[in-house]
């Protein structure tokens, strides 16, 4: 793509560390005929060829430019076994491309005066719903939540439904994870958990559910006929598969207003159009354009993992080409879906893209290809940015000693640094615990400015982390007496389930004193 975002590549590292062949044609939208002399030829073949090539399933693309739809077209199977073709028309899943849905959604209840963007979320929800390890209640606004700088830690957790883990309400998740552990707004990070917390103050403030007011207040205005909400049925989905043509099952988050929405690429783009210029036939104008545009601002004087150039506006992802043209976009992705939607204002230009398998890397390379092939009389560059290297602080030697505080019972923990020893954790409260190593993750990996990231290769006694293999990463931040984190369980892959199946990243507060000598 012209300009990748650093930040989703922050939020994603950990699932990507985690974590080609087939038939193929094209089919054509019913719905509109290309009205552009422009020729996509070299993206087809780009297409078909990654196809073979990456075992793609299949992909579906959608681009539009001065209010028309220029090119829609799929290729492949939406379901490779009942040899059903992918169309515009194919429901996939979307994942975080959900987010900016719920944020229209919240712009419309803004719009309509039902809440204040610099209201405290804490008059939209139950006060026990969120701990504070950083601020008050009162410091936490729905803006900061919608920006990913509330204080909230990342967060994401996967079920599957050949298994059998129930998913937790989110008044639940909120109370065991719903942790202000950063600076309220001071700090970006992509936490899901903020998003839904989103979801949950859409169901107070409209006294509906989630799914019914997306599809009422966001879908059905904005034409959006096949966009559904945390789906019951699976028909007409296209089946997920992982790189080596395996099914992965239906699978669901316990924050659902962070990914549960499923889309066709023909919706993705009758919504992007709409964050365009908001006056796109057979849409409602749900909210101003004023609006519009104030999503696809950042904030002022926020740190972000890496440069300046990525930053995070109410639900837009927004960066900017080397020759200074805003991109607005969100990705969404996860174990057998990618989808992507970015749009360049400036030009009136969206592309949308939609895959039945997770597959980052070629989402951008061809988002960057269609681009440039969109318009071929621009000075845009095709091009990934990728993450600068942010230092993290020098961990002084000596003893830091203190404890990891889960939902019903804390962990003392020790780390200790020496020039002869090392980096060694100590963990539980037996007299003697035995040392463990700590991996300390590269300077290259995006980060907050000033943040230690490391990993351990141990587990948690609790029960939400208890349901599959896992361990512990840490991302501490320097306090006056020691430092001050989150210590994340990451869930693995079972290998019987197959490798690319991804289950939890559930944080933890953990505080470190240092011991004087």
């Amino acid at each position: 793509m012209i300009i990748k975002c650093k930040s989703y590549f922050y939020c994603c590292f950990y699932l990507l560390l985690a974590l080609a062949t087939t038939s193929c044609w094209s089919t054509n939208s019913l719905q509109e005929e290309p009205t552009s002399e422009i020729s996509f030829l070299s993206i087809r073949e780009m297409i078909e060829t990654a196809l073979v090539e990456r075992n793609i399933p299949s992909v579906s693309v959608s681009v539009a430019h001065k209010g028309l739809i220029i090119w829609e077209e799929s290729f492949g199977w939406a379901d490779r076994e009942n040899e059903i073709k992918a169309s515009p028309d194919t429901v996939y899943s979307i994942a975080s491309l959900t987010k900016p849905m719920t944020a229209t959604a919240i712009m419309t209840l803004e719009n309509s005066g039902a809440v204040l963007l610099d209201s405290p979320i804490e008059n939209f929800i139950s006060p026990e719903l969120l701990t504070f390890h950083e601020g008050s209640s009162q410091d936490v606004t729905i803006k900061q939540v919608l920006q990913h700088t509330s204080g909230l830690p990342q967060y994401f957790n996967y079920f599957y439904d050949d298994e059998t883990d129930e998913v937790k309400a989110i008044e639940e998740v909120l109370q065991n994870f719903g942790t202000i552990v950063w600076s309220p707004g001071n700090e970006f990070v992509y936490s899901n958990l903020g998003y839904g917390l989103l979801g949950s103050v859409i169901e107070t403030v409209s006294s509906k559910s989630l799914s019914t007011y997306m599809k009422d207040d966001v879908f059905v205005p904005l034409d959006m006929k096949k966009t559904v909400f945390d789906p019951d049925s699976k028909l007409g989905i296209a089946v997920k598969y992982d790189h080596d043509g395996n099914i992965i099952p239906f699978m669901r988050t316990d924050t659902p207003g962070s990914g549960s929405a499923y889309a066709s690429v023909h919706d993705l783009i009758k919504f992007g159009m709409f964050h365009l210029n908001g006056e796109v036939d057979n849409q409602i104008q749900i909210i101003d354009n004023p609006t519009i545009k104030e999503m696809q601002q950042a904030p002022i004087g926020i740190s972000y993992p890496d440069s300046v150039s990525t930053r995070y506006g109410l639900g837009w992802f927004l960066g900017e080409t080397p020759e200074g043209v805003q991109v607005v976009m969100h990705e969404g992705g996860w174990t057998g879906a990618s989808a992507m939607l970015k749009l360049i204002p400036s030009e009136d230009l969206a592309v949308a893209v939609t895959m039945n398998v997770f597959d980052s890397e070629f989402i951008n390379l061809l988002t960057d290809e269609i681009l440039a092939t969109a318009l071929p009389d621009s000075d845009l560059i095709p091009g990934s940015i990728y993450p600068d290297s942010t230092e993290s602080f020098v961990l002084q030697n000596g003893r830091y000693s203190g404890e990891i505080t889960m939902s019903e019972q804390t962990v003392p923990i020790s780390i200790e640094k020496s020039d002869d020893m090392g980096l060694y954790a100590f963990i539980g409260d037996s007299p003697s615990p035995d040392p463990v190593s700590l991996r300390i993750i590269p300077d290259f990996v995006p980060r907050l400015p000033g943040h230690f990231l490391a990993s351990l290769p141990v587990s948690l006694n609790d029960e939400n982390a208890q349901r599959r293999p896992h361990d512990i990463f840490l991302e501490l931040k320097l306090t006056d007496n020691g430092m001050e984190g989150t210590a994340t369980a990451r869930g693995q892959a079972t290998p019987l389930r197959g490798n690319e199946r991804q289950y939890f990243l559930l944080p933890y507060h953990i505080t470190l004193d240092r011991n004087s000598n």
